[in-house]
């Protein structure tokens, strides 16, 4: 991304080697489709802070610590779960209107639609929530909702990694595609890969005085999720991958 940034393909004084890589990354399919696809997703999120006036800097005195967490992944992990939440209820209008047509309702699918719808907005809400507690300064609640980014990545991880075994182990293995298991490992991967990003957060400390509570409410927030996401898939089974990641 440095490189991408910041190399001008017209300054003499930048290597041939350098410009070189460059361009196979400025025309490489696979590199375009990637930036595009970040930048729907920064655009998304941006939108949908917007709405709760998130859509700047968090203070007039934002660290760049903060700012580049906001725009570079807070903004562009909610875009990603906007998309999710906006296909996962398209699919539910339709499972339920087409239920409706032949009077018989598929409850299960139902069930694990309104699942990962849940979990869709747990996830926009905690981003939403760490904006806030960087804009009050808030350090114990702010690392806890920074650590909840990252529980999210851990339990879709354990989850992955427990259906390979219990597939494995299975005596009757449910028929699982090399793509399907590709594309859950790919999602997990994205979700996990956040920490790069949120880590950082952990050494920000502010000097103001926060309320009793949240010592006690910090591990809440930041445990809740990965509890969520695991008692999730224990409620409803690997389906719920489908509406996460399409397979």
């Amino acid at each position: 991304v440095d490189c991408v940034r910041k190399v001008k393909l017209l300054d003499k004084s930048v290597p041939r080697e350098t410009q070189q890589q460059y361009r196979i990354f400025r025309w490489n399919p696979f590199w375009l489709l990637v930036v595009a696809g970040t930048a729907l997703c920064m655009l998304l999120g941006h939108g949908f802070h917007a709405v709760f006036r998130q859509g700047g800097p968090v203070r007039p005195d934002e660290l760049t610590i903060e700012k580049e967490v906001r725009v570079w992944w807070v903004y562009t992990y909610s875009g990603g779960f906007v998309l999710t939440l906006a296909f996962d209820l398209y699919e539910l209008t339709d499972i339920v209107f087409e239920d409706a047509l032949i009077d018989s309702f598929d409850r299960e699918q139902i069930g694990v639609c309104c699942v990962a719808l849940f979990l869709d907005c747990w996830y926009l809400q905690g981003d939403a929530h760490l904006l806030h507690r960087m804009r009050h300064r808030h350090t114990r609640l702010m690392h806890a909702a920074a650590l909840s980014r990252i529980a999210y990545g851990v339990a879709f991880l354990l989850v992955f990694v427990a259906g390979q075994w219990v597939h494995a182990a299975s005596a009757q293995p449910v028929k699982l595609t090399g793509l399907a298991a590709v594309l859950r490992l790919f999602f997990a991967a994205f979700i996990a890969i956040s920490t790069i990003g949120y880590w950082p957060l952990l050494q920000v400390r502010y000097s103001v005085v926060e309320p009793c509570w949240h010592k006690w409410m910090a591990p809440v927030v930041a445990a809740l999720p990965l509890l969520l996401v695991l008692l999730g898939f224990w409620a409803v089974g690997p389906d719920l991958w489908k509406w996460f990641a399409g397979a």
